[in-house]
């Protein structure tokens, strides 16, 4: 269960990323739920893992395709393009 402080960071990171999926854009449904992923997993990153330039929004389906089958390097590169314009918007 998420702490009350990583509930927090997770909302902040849902409305960054206007409820959206960054991979297909999808939006929350109830066979689709969104969720935060860490781009680079906490085991590699122990100290910051959840700040803001680790974190993007994915839907379910999304999230099993390519975070959690070893394709994340293979999207590091559109995720970097999607941080970039996110930085203009950053709360």
């Amino acid at each position: 269960r998420a702490s009350a402080k990583a509930s927090g960071v997770n909302k902040k990171i849902l409305h960054r990323d206007y409820h959206k999926c960054q991979i297909c854009l999808c939006k929350n449904t109830t066979s689709n739920i969104l969720e935060v992923h860490h781009i680079t997993p906490i085991s590699e990153r122990l100290e910051n893992h959840a700040e803001q330039d680790n974190l993007i929004t994915l839907c379910s389906n999304c999230h099993r395709k390519y975070a959690h089958k070893g394709c994340t390097k293979d999207l590091d590169s559109t995720y970097q393009h999607i941080f970039q314009a996110q930085l203009k918007y950053s709360f």
